[in-house]
């Protein structure tokens, strides 16, 4: 006659009750750590001061998750400061451009266009007149150029042209 598999425990069996101490002699860690476990996860001890394998268990392998969003906060924390960092350094290099700069710089520009496109003897003043009012459909969108550069191969074969990066206001924001 073999052992029935068909039941976790024989209908008779009292669970396991463990006090603190011998909880953590038989996993090997001390009350203290057990206590915090079962604190973080308001685990309280039974009428009889002990508590369920389950309760012990869940103390000592089941991570709290306020203590995992706390260690993805930091982590991002660190992200966020490293970027913060790479950007300074290259704002000191000169290769980091400001939105606002680079809105300013095209804004002037595009308003020469404007004036040459005007001033241009070879088209019509209809002609002229679709050309501006494309010209003016268009605006730089810091976003659109970001995922453009960053759809656009790595290497251009213009190694010697100097590359700059734009950055949005959050990180980059006027002194």
């Amino acid at each position: 006659m073999g052992l029935n598999t068909r039941s976790a425990r024989p209908p008779n069996d009292a669970p396991i009750r463990w006090s603190l101490r011998k909880a953590g002699t038989e996993f090997g860690v001390s009350e203290e750590k057990l206590k915090g476990g079962l604190k973080k996860h308001g685990i309280s001890a039974g009428p009889d001061q002990r508590f369920s394998s389950q309760e012990i268990a869940k103390a000592l392998f089941d991570p709290d998750r306020l203590d995992a969003a706390m260690k993805a906060a930091k982590a991002q924390k660190a992200i966020d400061e490293a970027e913060m960092v790479h950007n300074q350094l290259l704002l000191q290099r000169g290769t980091l451009l400001r939105t606002s700069t680079v809105e300013v710089c095209i804004r002037e520009l595009a308003t020469q266009i404007a004036q040459c496109i005007r001033h241009l003897p070879l088209l019509t003043h209809e002609q002229k007149d679709v050309v501006l009012r494309v010209l003016a459909e268009h605006k730089f969108d810091a976003t659109k150029s970001r995922q453009a550069r960053n759809k656009s191969p790595a290497s251009s074969g213009r190694e010697s042209e100097p590359q700059f990066e734009v950055i949005d206001g959050v990180n980059g924001s006027e002194p």
